[in-house]
């Protein structure tokens, strides 16, 4: 949708973030095998946002 709305530097740093975070193994959620929550997986997501 962002890239659709030409918004592709935010496009690009929402896909790094969530790319990063699924490199993770400790933000897996239980369908990933994992034991986070969603909450945890959205916060690590969020908080790789912003720091890019």
């Amino acid at each position: 949708m962002l890239r659709y709305l030409a918004e592709e530097d935010a496009a690009q740093r929402i896909e790094l973030a969530v790319h990063e975070v699924l490199a993770d193994s400790r933000h897996h959620t239980q369908d990933l095998g994992g034991a986070a929550t969603l909450d945890e997986f959205t916060a690590a997501v969020l908080e790789r946002v912003h720091c890019s």
